[in-house]
C-alpha cells in the first residue's frame, strides 16, 4: 500500500523513474538507428512491453513512500522487485536515515527535472554539475537517482510511448494488445482504443430472461426507444471468477487481454490504470489479506493518487463493481474512510457484484438513444447512471428520501434494487432533463496546532480532494473542524437555473452546522464537532466513525448524483472535552476500545494517555503523559519539561518529533524522539501560570 506523498515528491519520483526508462537499452531491431534518433530528438522504440511502464514508475514511489515511513524491509523489496522486472535499469541506491531530509534537495536542480517533466521529457543539455555536486554533498542517497536522471535526460531522446491505432471489436471480443494501446506517463494510464461498426449488425435482445424489467427494454429496443448496450465494454478483472454472463446482457462485448497485458498482471486486480474510449463497466471480486487486510475499495481509498484516477474513471463513463469483503459488516462496523460515487461497493464477498453489474448494464439499455449519445460525448453517462441507480432503490420514492442517508449508503445490499424502477427512471429521460454533475472543492479549512497536536509530518489531515469526494481524517485535538466549501457544477442545458442541496447523510445532524455563503447556495461555511462511534442509521447492527455530507445540485427535473464530504475519526481514542470545547484528555489505549478496529494505515497506534492543563482564566498550560507506567509533562509548545522553577513552571523544555514505524503486524505505531534543541520560559510574576517563550 503506497502511503501518501506530496504532490511536489511525487511528481520529482515520476521524474526520476522515466529517466531511467530512457537510460534502457534499445532492442536490437531499433539499435542501429540510434544515432539518428538523437541527432534529430524524434522518439524511439524501447525493448520495455508498454504494459510494464506503469509498474516501473510506480515502484520508486513506493520505495520512497516505505522509507518515509522507516519501513527498510518493504523499501528494499520495492527496489528489488523492480530490478527483477527490469533488469536493464541501473541499480538503485539509497540510505533511509536520509530521506528524512528530502525537502532539502536543491531547489535549482528539481526545478529543471521537473521542468523536463513538464515538457514531455525533451532533451535538458545544461544543469549545472556545480548545483548537482551541493545537492551531492547534502543528499548522498538521492544522488545515484538524481545522476541518472540527469545522465539519461541529457544524452538521450524520449521513449516510444505507443501510437494506438483503434482495434476492431469482433464477435463482442475487444482484444487488448500493445498495437491499441498507449501509455500516458502524466497519469501513468494506458489508454486503449476499439472500434465499432458505424451499422450496428443484427442485435438480439439487450436483456435475456422473461423479467418485467427485461420485458420492458427488450421492448423499448424493438421500438427504438432504447439504445441498448452495443457499443459498451465489460471489463472482468478476476480471471473470470465472478464474471458477468454473456448471455444475459448479450449485446456487451467482453474485454480480452492478450498475453503481454497478462503477463504484467493488467487484468487483474483494482483497475487503476486501463482506460478504454468507450462506455465501460467491470468488476473485480478479490480482496487483499493478511495483517493490512481490505477491500479492493478501501484500497484504492487508501493509496495515493488512486482517488483522482477513480474520478477521472467517473468522467471517462468507466464505473467498477467491488465486494466490501469484511469491510462493511457488524464485526468490525463500516471502516471505509470516505463516500464515493465514483464505483459500487456490494455487501458480501465474491459474486455479490453480480446484481449490480447486472442493473448497471440493464440502465446503461434503458437510455434513449440521443440520451445515451449525449452523455457518453460529454462524460456524464456514470454520473446520471448513479442518479438512477440510487433513485431507483426500494424505499427511495420522495426527493427527501433521495436527500437523505439511505439513497447514499457506501455499500449496496442487492436486496434493494428495484430492477423495473431503474430502468422506467433511465428511459424517462430526457436530453433537456439530462441531471448535472456537482462538483466541489474547499476553499478554507481549519487545520491544527503542530504543539497541541503531534503528527509526523508524513501524516497528513487530507487523505484526498477530488470533485465528487473530498476526505478529511480527523486528527486535530480541536472539538471542530470548520470548512469553507464552493460547489460548481456541469450540465448540459445552460438555461437551467440550479439548486444546491447540502445535506448531512451520516453524522449528529442535530450538532452538525451548515450555513449558506452566497445567495445561490453554491459556497457553505460547514462546522463538524467532535463524534464518537455510533450506530448507523437504518442499520442497528452496523457502526461508523465517519461523517458523510452531501452535496446535490437540481436542475429543475432532476436531483444530481451526490457529491461527498467525509471525515474519518479515530475510534479508538477515548477523548473528554469540557464545556468551553477544550480537550481534557485521550486515551490512545482505552481499554473498552481495546477491540475496536482502525485502518492501520490511516489512524496508527500510540501507547499513552495525554491528560490537559488549563490556567484559571482558560489557556492551555500543557499536557501530563503516561505511558508504560513512565509519566512526562509538556509544554503548550509540545515539548518535554526537562527544568522547573520553584513553582513548578517550566522554565526549560526539550523539543520532540513524532515518527510513525512500522510494527510486526504491519499497524504503524508513533514513536517519540527527543531532540537537540530546547525551549525556555520566563514568567512575569508569581501568577503568571502561562509565562513567555524567550528563545527556541
Amino acid at each position: 500500500m503506497n502511503h501518501i506523498l506530496s504532490d511536489r515528491w511525487r511528481q520529482i519520483v515520476a521524474v526520476m523513474a522515466f529517466a531511467m526508462v530512457l537510460a534502457m537499452p534499445m532492442s536490437k531491431s531499433h539499435a542501429a538507428n540510434a544515432k539518428e534518433d538523437l541527432k534529430t530528438g524524434q522518439p524511439r522504440s524501447s525493448s520495455v512491453s508498454i504494459f510494464t511502464l506503469p509498474r516501473l514508475l510506480e515502484l520508486p514511489a513506493k520505495a520512497v513512500g516505505y522509507l518515509t515511513r522507516e519501513n527498510d524491509k518493504q523499501a528494499r523489496s520495492a527496489l528489488n522487485k523492480m530490478i527483477r522486472l527490469f533488469p536493464l535499469v541501473p541499480t538503485l541506491e539509497y540510505d533511509p536515515e536520509g530521506v528524512k531530509n528530502r525537502r532539502d534537495v536543491n531547489k535549482l536542480l528539481l526545478e529543471k527535472l521537473s521542468r523536463a517533466f513538464e515538457l514531455n521529457y525533451r532533451l535538458v543539455k545544461k544543469i549545472p554539475q556545480k548545483k548537482y555536486l551541493e545537492a551531492r554533498k547534502r543528499h548522498a542517497e538521492f544522488s545515484p537517482l538524481i545522476k541518472q536522471a540527469i545522465e539519461a535526460i541529457s544524452q538521450n531522446s524520449p521513449v516510444t510511448i505507443g501510437r494506438p491505432h483503434p482495434r476492431k471489436v469482433s464477435e463482442f471480443k475487444a482484444v487488448v494488445d500493445s498495437k491499441n494501446t498507449a501509455w500516458d506517463p502524466r497519469l501513468n494510464v494506458l489508454k486503449i482504443l476499439f472500434g465499432f461498426d458505424s451499422e450496428k449488425p443484427e442485435l438480439n435482445n439487450p436483456i435475456r430472461g422473461k423479467s418485467p424489467a427485461a420485458q420492458q427494454v427488450n421492448k423499448w429496443f424493438q421500438q427504438g426507444t432504447a439504445a441498448g448496450n452495443y457499443g459498451d465494454l465489460y471489463d472482468n478483472r478476476d480471471s473470470g471468477h465472478s464474471t458477468m454472463r454473456h448471455r444475459l446482457l448479450p449485446q456487451f462485448s467482453s474485454v480480452v487481454y492478450g498475453e503481454e497485458a497478462k503477463a504484467a498482471s493488467m487484468h487483474y486486480g483494482l483497475n487503476t490504470k486501463n482506460f478504454y474510449n468507450t462506455i465501460t463497466i467491470g468488476n473485480s471480486s478479490t480482496a487483499w489479506g493478511r495483517n493490512l487486510w481490505r477491500s479492493q475499495t478501501r484500497t484504492a481509498l487508501t493509496t495515493a493518487g488512486a482517488p483522482a484516477l477513480l474520478y477521472l474513471q467517473y468522467i471517462s463513463n468507466h464505473l467498477y463493481f467491488y465486494p466490501e469483503h469484511r469491510d462493511h459488516d457488524p464485526k468490525h462496523g463500516d471502516v471505509f474512510p470516505v463516500n464515493t460515487p465514483y464505483l459500487i461497493t456490494s455487501q458480501g464477498s465474491s459474486g455479490s457484484d453480480q446484481p449490480f453489474l447486472k442493473a448497471v448494464g440493464s440502465i446503461l439499455a434503458a437510455l434513449k438513444p440521443a440520451v445515451k449519445k449525449t452523455l457518453k460525448k460529454a462524460g456524464l453517462v456514470m454520473p446520471a447512471v448513479q442518479m438512477i441507480f440510487r433513485r431507483g432503490q426500494k424505499g427511495i420514492e420522495t426527493d427527501q428520501d433521495y436527500l437523505s442517508g439511505k439513497a447514499h449508503p457506501s455499500v449496496f445490499d442487492a436486496k434493494n434494487i428495484d430492477l423495473l424502477k431503474m430502468v422506467k427512471l433511465a428511459n424517462e429521460l430526457e436530453v433537456e432533463d439530462i441531471p448535472a454533475m456537482v462538483g466541489i472543492k474547499i476553499i478554507e479549512e481549519s487545520g491544527y496546532n503542530k504543539g497541541v497536536d503531534p503528527l509526523p509530518s508524513r501524516l497528513p489531515n487530507k487523505l484526498f480532494d477530488t470533485p465528487g469526494a473530498i476526505s478529511r481524517l480527523v486528527r486535530s485535538t480541536a472539538y471542530e473542524k470548520r470548512m469553507t466549501v464552493q460547489a460548481a457544477s456541469k450540465r448540459i442545458g445552460k438555461s437551467q437555473k440550479l439548486k444546491y442541496h447540502w445535506v448531512v447523510l451520516r453524522g449528529d445532524v442535530e450538532r452538525i452546522k451548515i450555513t449558506p455563503k452566497n445567495s445561490a447556495g453554491s459556497r457553505v461555511e460547514i462546522i463538524v464537532p467532535w463524534h464518537e462511534r455510533s450506530v448507523v442509521a437504518g442499520n442497528p447492527e452496523l457502526t461508523s466513525d465517519r461523517v458523510d455530507i452531501g452535496v446535490f445540485v437540481e436542475n429543475g427535473k432532476n436531483l444530481s448524483a451526490p457529491a461527498f464530504i467525509s471525515l474519518m475519526y479515530p475510534g479508538h481514542q477515548k477523548r473528554i472535552y469540557n464545556e468551553q470545547k477544550q480537550i481534557v484528555s485521550i486515551d490512545y489505549q482505552y481499554k473498552e476500545f481495546e477491540n475496536r478496529y482502525t485502518d492501520p494505515l490511516l489512524f496508527p497506534a500510540r501507547n499513552w494517555r495525554d491528560k490537559y492543563q488549563y490556567s484559571s482564566s482558560g489557556k492551555l498550560i500543557g499536557w501530563n503523559r503516561q505511558s508504560k507506567g513512565k509519566f512526562a509533562a509538556y509544554t503548550r509548545h509540545g515539548a518535554v519539561i526537562v527544568e522547573r522553577d520553584d513553582l513548578g513552571r517550566a522554565i526549560k523544555a526539550q523539543k520532540v518529533s513524532y515518527g510513525a514505524k512500522p510494527t510486526k503486524s504491519g499497524r504503524l505505531k508513533i514513536e517519540v524522539q527527543r531532540l537537540p534543541q530546547f525551549l525556555y520560559y520566563r514568567y512575569a510574576n508569581g501568577k503568571d501560570q502561562i509565562g513567555t517563550l524567550v528563545s527556541n
